[in-house]
């Protein structure tokens, strides 16, 4: 019975520590990708999304600095609240798909 207790305690000990490691914040996520798009992205790992973000945001801020450059300042604040609840989900998503799979696992058993 001993064993098991410490076998248990153990395996939900390692699974926390995993968790801390891998389980990304999704504030984090939305701060980067506000301050510079595509940042909360290249957080959490996926670099192929963090490039189309960015892109987007110059392409958006080209575009409206081409047709309305009075209007920069709003579609600036726009596109980066937009980019960082991108970020925001992505992470939300991530960290959701990690505990159930961590959960899933012998390990955590």
């Amino acid at each position: 019975m001993r064993f098991e207790e410490s076998h248990t305690n153990f395996a939900s000990t390692v699974s926390r520590m995993i968790l801390e490691v891998y389980v990304k914040k999704p504030w984090l996520a939305f701060l980067l990708s506000f301050l510079i798009a595509g940042a909360g992205f290249a957080y959490l790992g996926k670099w192929t999304w963090a490039l189309l973000n960015l892109s987007g945001a110059i392409a958006v801020g080209l575009v409206v600095y081409r047709f309305s450059p009075d209007s920069l300042s709003m579609a600036s604040t726009v596109v980066a609240a937009a980019s960082g609840s991108l970020a925001m989900t992505a992470a939300k998503t991530m960290n959701a798909k990690f505990v159930q799979q961590s959960a899933a696992s012998p390990l955590s058993r």
